[in-house]
């Protein structure tokens, strides 16, 4: 059972009541074929049951090591072992490559959440003993198809793996061709989302959030948005949970904040400064204790003060977000980055968690404003909304604001600040200079900017000493300013 060339470590319990064949292999000391032997057992009883299976090959990046090294290296086997359940498999092939079976596979989801702790749990090794950063892994993935041979399904593994090194580092690729319909354009996804940051897919747009009263631009929010190479703009909703559920999420959300703190330094340097940037924060991220340094380097790397960096988070995030993420939201609070809730009073949060969050601002959604001016129950909970805020000491955003109309009742109701197309289009590229139209000439000013819905079509006009303008050097280009 000695193989010369590869020393295998199998960890394998099949039936936890000990009554089939699978259960005789126990953890044990085993060559490759004892791991063959394992394998071949996982895809008979699959063909036969229909359990889906996920083989993972990892392999250390190619250097030479001193002779003191190599024992690190072999005992790496000790490290990533764990991280397999007891009915699942693991082998140490030879080569500084590893290979984890994975069984009863639910969906997607846990084999990404597998990988991703492989690469880290190896990262981590390679780091605590001082090997050369050059051993850095990847990891390729292989999902079991029906009356396939187990040779095939290592060739799998293996394609993917080495598709993984081409990217680089620290990465994961699964072999597309192993996955079933409905898996495959998740898996695109994913490898999509993997090369987006490095190959600078990602940009952002920016929407002004306007005072009720002066019409000045009182914040600027930052949108992520992907410019796919072959399926052009994806919006965030739609690639967002995919972020998330793979953990891609810490290196989107700090290349956002870099951006956006950039951004906001940029636009601070012109005539009308102190305008912060609003940047989206989601559950998982709120979960990472390293959030905050993140965002104050952000903020340092900018040369931006951290009170004109402002964090949006959804009471659905509140909701579902860790234990972690209260100690999270104090830091962030500590260091001077402001908070606001979003999409308040649709994530069936408890007035109790408002009255704990140190939030500055609440965000009123569509939803209650595209009728605030004709319906009275929108009316009546805006109107709630906004005292609400007040009597907190918090400032009331309505979102989505569209018409004259609908600006009119807001400005009535007593919102501080309105943000939608009425004020301009998300857009790469806008001025944070705005009118600070007197109240009594905004009604009229939003009124003639209302009836313009296409900025291709915008004229230039001015009224009362203010105006608006579409500048033709930059398309999308939308710029509030004095005559």
């Amino acid at each position: 059972m000695n193989d010369p060339q590869v020393a295998a470590n199998v960890l394998y319990d099949g039936n936890p009541h000990g009554h089939t064949a699978d259960a005789q292999i126990t953890p044990v000391s085993a060559a490759r074929g004892e791991f063959m032997h394992l394998l071949t057992q996982a895809v008979a009883q699959a063909d036969r049951t229909g359990e889906r299976l996920a083989l993972h090959y990892l392999r250390l990046g190619r250097c030479d090591i001193r002779d003191s090294q190599t024992r690190a290296v072999a005992d790496l086997g000790s490290r990533l072992q764990p991280l397999v359940r007891r009915s699942d498999g693991f082998a140490d092939l030879g080569d500084r490559t590893f290979a984890f079976l994975q069984r009863a596979l639910g969906d997607l989801d846990g084999v990404t959440t597998l990988a991703r702790k492989i690469l880290d749990a190896a990262a981590g090794a390679i780091d605590s003993s001082g090997l050369p950063d050059s051993l850095a892994p990847n990891v390729g993935i292989a999902l079991h198809r029906k009356g396939v041979s187990i040779e095939e399904f290592m060739t799998d593994a293996e394609r993917a793996l080495r598709a993984a090194e081409a990217v680089g580092a620290h990465t994961f690729r699964y072999e597309e061709q192993t996955a079933d319909s409905t898996l495959r354009s998740g898996l695109l996804l994913q490898h999509d989302l993997q090369s987006a940051l490095s190959r600078n897919e990602f940009y952002l747009e920016f929407q002004p959030q306007v005072d009720s009263s002066s019409g000045q631009v009182r914040c600027i929010e930052a949108l992520i948005r992907w410019q796919h190479p072959k399926h052009g703009v994806v919006q965030p909703s739609e690639f967002i949970p995919t972020a998330e559920s793979t953990g891609l999420i810490t290196d989107i959300g700090a290349w956002t904040a870099a951006e956006a703190c950039r951004r906001c330094q940029e636009w601070n340097q012109g005539p009308q400064p102190g305008i912060p940037v609003a940047i989206n924060v989601s559950a998982k991220e709120l979960d990472d204790p390293d959030l905050p340094l993140r965002l104050l380097k952000a903020c340092r790397g900018a040369g931006l003060a951290p009170g004109m960096l402002e964090l949006e988070l959804t009471e659905r995030a509140l909701i579902s977000s860790g234990p972690v993420s209260a100690k999270v939201i104090e830091d962030i609070r500590s260091a001077g980055i402001a908070l606001s809730v979003d999409d308040f009073g649709t994530g069936y949060c408890s007035l109790q968690y408002l009255k704990d969050f140190p939030a500055q601002k609440i965000k009123i959604p569509m939803e209650f404003v595209t009728n605030v001016a004709t319906n009275p129950v929108d009316r009546a909970i805006v109107e709630a909304s906004v005292r609400l805020a007040h009597g907190l000491g918090m400032k009331a955003v309505a979102e989505g604001v569209e018409t004259p109309d609908q600006a009119d009742s807001l400005r009535d109701l007593g919102c501080d600040a309105l943000q939608g197309f009425l004020f301009g289009r998300p857009a790469r590229q806008v001025s944070a200079q705005a009118t600070d139209a007197k109240p009594d000439s905004t009604r009229r000013f939003s009124a003639r900017i209302g009836r313009i819905n296409d900025p291709e079509g915008l004229e230039d006009f001015t009224e009362d000493g203010y105006g608006f303008r579409k500048d033709l050097s930059d398309a999308g280009r939308i710029v509030f300013t004095r005559a």
